[in-house]
């Protein structure tokens, strides 16, 4: 089976918890949710989709924390994904600028 692009979801930032609204083009299959911070510690606690949690795959967070700071995270949502608009909230535990996309 071929991988599907479905679409992108506006890109969102801040330092804060991140919240923006993610509008499939057809029907999901999965979801898949990027985040990117410039800090080398874990400080995101949550992704959800539409209210439903989503799971922070396997190697996530990568942290970089010499030289140049940073971290990379990555959640994946592949069964009972709401249809339609939905939203996407980042649940963080600390004030580092990050950004995330859907």
């Amino acid at each position: 089976m071929a991988l599907a692009f479905d679409a992108v979801a506006n890109v969102a930032e801040g330092t804060g918890n991140l919240s923006w609204t993610h509008t499939p083009v057809g029907t999901p299959r999965g979801v898949a949710v990027f985040i990117v911070q410039n800090t080398g510690t874990d400080e995101v606690s949550g992704v959800t989709y539409g209210g439903v949690a989503m799971t922070e795959i396997v190697g996530s967070p990568n942290l970089k924390t010499t030289g140049e700071p940073g971290c990379v995270y990555g959640y994946f949502l592949g069964a009972a994904i709401p249809t339609g608009a939905q939203t996407v909230v980042v649940t963080v535990t600390s004030n580092s600028r990050k950004r995330a996309l859907s």
